[in-house]
């Protein structure tokens, strides 16, 4: 059927015979045949013309996103949801995951909030050092200077005893901030982490820690508050004997009770 116009007299006898034949009896298929079909093409696979997100790279304004899109998650009932939080892009995420990927990212950038401060702070107290002290070097790395100033002590330079008595030395403060920072890995924020240790100030793990017995401590009475219930619902009696309700022994009757 598809046979050039110039090709169709070299064709064998039975073949030719056979598409006269499918050209006088079904003309519509011979010529849906021959005709070329163009595909539509009513969109590309890319948008080419999406525009781009900003990308937020201050801690505490991403740590403040995050939290949002977190409380969204959590607060959401279908089994998909929209964002475009995580990665700056809109993705669609099953909610279960999208949960766990926020509290990960969230996790991480607090982590990222205390190494920006520890920083800030080293930064302070090298800053604080004696300038004064071997001005011909131009090594200005602060664990130089504090090399320095070790060296100069042991061979008995003398050392400016004014700011030395006014101010405390640099290695008390550099313990001073150690003892500040603690490790932790049974608290909640270690375990989301993957189990390992994660370094908190001390006033942070405590504040965690005590939020965290809190919410134990609620999901304990009101465990307790149910066996209560479960067990008036089986009691024979007209009257229980109740603690978990209002924290002490107590006989009620059982209607007034449930």
């Amino acid at each position: 059927i598809q046979t050039p116009e110039e090709q169709i007299s070299i064709l064998p006898p039975k073949e030719r015979h056979v598409r006269d034949l499918l050209w006088h009896y079904d003309n519509v298929f011979c010529l849906e045949l021959i005709t070329p079909k163009a595909v539509p093409v009513s969109h590309h696979a890319v948008n080419h013309t999406q525009q781009g997100m900003k990308v937020e790279v201050d801690i505490d304004l991403r740590c403040r996103l995050v939290q949002q899109e977190l409380d969204r998650a959590m607060a959401n009932p279908n089994d998909m949801m929209d964002s475009s939080i995580l990665h700056s892009a809109p993705q669609r995420f099953p909610t279960q995951v999208l949960r766990l990927e926020l509290e990960k990212e969230l996790d991480r950038l607090l982590l990222s909030q205390l190494y920006e401060r520890e920083t800030a702070e080293w930064k302070a107290l090298a800053a604080s050092l004696d300038k004064t002290d071997d001005g011909d070097s131009s090594d200005s790395d602060p664990e130089a200077q504090i090399a320095r100033l070790a060296k100069a002590k042991a061979a008995g330079k003398p050392q400016s005893g004014t700011k030395k008595a006014t101010k405390p030395s640099f290695q008390k403060q550099k313990r001073a901030i150690q003892d500040t920072v603690v490790s932790s890995a049974t608290c909640l924020t270690a375990l989301r982490s993957g189990g390992g240790a994660v370094s908190f100030r001390k006033m942070d793990l405590f504040g965690e820690l005590t939020m965290e017995c809190r919410v134990w401590e609620k999901h304990l009475r009101l465990r307790a508050i149910d066996t209560e219930l479960h067990a008036a619902y089986n009691w024979p009696g007209d009257h229980f004997e109740t603690v978990a309700l209002h924290g002490f022994t107590q006989m009620q009757q059982v209607r007034q009770m449930i």
